[in-house]
């Protein structure tokens, strides 16, 4: 994210663009911009997204206390929440788009293509559905080399 908050599409990196197509993906029927439960669940979605989405393979996640975290990740979050395009009430409360957040995700989510979006989706809901020790449970079960560093294997 540019700090000029320009609306050139072309300026967002992949990671950036999913991100935001993430948060903007809806989770029950129409609902568009339904926020995610936390950064646990930003971060396993982005996770699990780098695994089906050619342009995310790159983005690269640690070990850490519960499983894979990406500081890039971070850091587009707080970039985005320095930007007023996302709002996190609490530290590790939801996360969701803003009016302005939800216009440029609304931007990307037309360009992207219906089998990208049906993966945001399907990622979004399953693990939006989850609670914590499920998700935590589903990736390690998923991808035991994740456990590196973990608090809870």
């Amino acid at each position: 994210m540019r700090a000029s908050d320009s609306l050139n599409l072309d300026e967002y990196v992949p990671e950036e663009k999913y991100l935001l197509m993430l948060l903007y993906a809806p989770t029950n029927g129409t609902a568009f911009g339904t926020a995610l439960r936390g950064n646990l669940w930003l971060q396993k979605d982005m996770f699990l997204l780098t695994k089906a989405i050619e342009e995310l393979k790159g983005l690269e996640f640690d070990g850490h206390h519960y499983g894979p975290y990406s500081p890039t990740v971070s850091a587009i979050q707080k970039q985005f929440k320095n930007s007023q395009i996302v709002e996190q009430k609490l530290e590790e409360g939801p996360i969701k788009l803003t009016s302005k957040g939800m216009s440029l995700a609304k931007q990307f989510w037309k360009d992207c293509s219906q089998e990208m979006r049906q993966i945001l989706v399907e990622v979004k809901r399953l693990l939006n559905s989850m609670d914590k020790w499920q998700i935590i449970s589903l990736i390690y079960s998923s991808y035991p080399e994740t456990t590196k560093n973990s608090d809870v294997v």
